[in-house]
């Protein structure tokens, strides 16, 4: 799975998804997992994800790069537990050729690193039997779907004064880490 990990404190959290929400790249950006009781929502601007990042737990994107041609599945869960009412369920967007883009959690002074992710159509060949229900890889434009990547990617690291090991350290933390918190290697 073609990923780059990076380093990205809450401070850079708007200077990230306006990277996301660039007209040139033309992502159309899902929450991962949606609301109790809810559906997945499409967001259409780098504020609307705030506002949900800020009220939430999760921190994570999927992405649709242009010229994909496949879509996303939106997968029903029934949930279960103490901590449930019978009929309870949320939706979790899934697709081969999506874009994962999951931003590290800064707990006890350590920022944990962030990810942007995706299968590679070989992958993709290998475990479709395991997921049948993503339907076909073939359905993807794999090129499309990598040159999104790439250039998110591309746009990541620009903006990354300094590195950690071989990590893109965004701004806001490289700011954090200069004043005690730590970068956690994992």
């Amino acid at each position: 799975m073609p990923s780059l990990y990076f380093y990205a404190a809450e401070e850079d959290h708007p200077l990230l998804l306006d990277m996301v929400f660039q007209p040139r790249l033309g992502f159309r950006v899902f929450e991962t997992q949606s609301r109790l009781n809810e559906e997945i929502r499409q967001f259409d601007k780098a504020e609307d994800v705030l506002d949900e990042w800020w009220s939430s737990t999760g921190h994570t994107l999927a992405l649709l790069a242009p010229g994909s041609r496949a879509t996303p599945a939106f997968r029903k869960i029934r949930l279960r537990g103490a901590s449930f009412r019978p009929g309870d369920y949320d939706f979790r967007c899934e697709g081969w050729g999506l874009i994962h883009l999951d931003v590290g959690r800064m707990t006890d002074g350590r920022l944990f690193r962030s990810t942007v992710g995706h299968n590679t159509e070989k992958r993709a060949l290998a475990l479709v039997d395991t997921y049948r229900r993503l339907g076909s890889p073939e359905a993807w434009d794999w090129d499309a779907v990598t040159t999104g990547a790439r250039a998110l990617i591309q746009e990541i690291r620009k903006a990354a004064p300094v590195k950690a090991r071989s990590r893109p350290v965004l701004p806001g933390a490289h700011r954090a880490s200069q004043a005690s918190l730590v970068l956690d290697p994992t």
